[in-house]
C-alpha cells in the first residue's frame, strides 16, 4: 500500500512529481503543484489524460474553463486540449494523474494571449 505522505518527489519544471506506473503508453503520478504556483498552458497531441485533485485549493482549467477546484473533483483531458493547473492556496496542491498514450516529447506550450 502506499501513502500520499510517503510519496518521493522528483523535480519537472513548476511542479514535481511522483511516479507510481509506467508501461506501454500508459502513466499514473501524482502532482504537486506548490503553493501560488502556475503549470502553464500546454496541450498534447496524442495523450489523454485524467486528473483528480487530491489535496489542496486550486483550478484545473481545461480550454480556458474550470474543469475541476475541490478535492475530489476530476476532469478528463483530451489531445489538443490546452490545460493549467493553478495552486491558488498556501499548501502544496496534490493531483492524480492518469496519462494514456504517453510519449515523450508530446507536450507543446499554449500561445498565451
Amino acid at each position: 500500500m502506499r501513502n500520499l505522505d510517503k510519496l518521493s518527489f522528483e523535480p519537472a519544471g513548476s511542479y514535481a512529481r511522483a511516479p507510481l506506473y509506467d508501461e506501454g503508453g500508459n502513466r499514473v503520478q501524482v502532482v504537486k503543484v506548490p503553493p501560488k504556483a502556475t503549470v502553464r498552458p500546454h496541450y498534447h497531441e496524442q495523450r489523454t489524460e485524467v486528473f483528480i485533485i487530491l489535496r489542496g485549493q486550486g483550478r484545473i482549467m481545461i480550454n480556458d474553463q474550470i474543469a475541476a477546484r475541490n478535492v475530489h473533483d476530476f476532469a478528463i483531458c483530451r489531445p489538443q486540449d490546452v490545460h493549467a493547473v493553478v495552486n491558488e492556496g498556501d499548501d502544496d496542491m496534490l493531483i492524480g494523474v492518469s496519462a494514456f498514450g504517453y510519449q515523450q516529447g508530446d507536450s507543446t506550450a499554449a500561445k498565451e494571449e
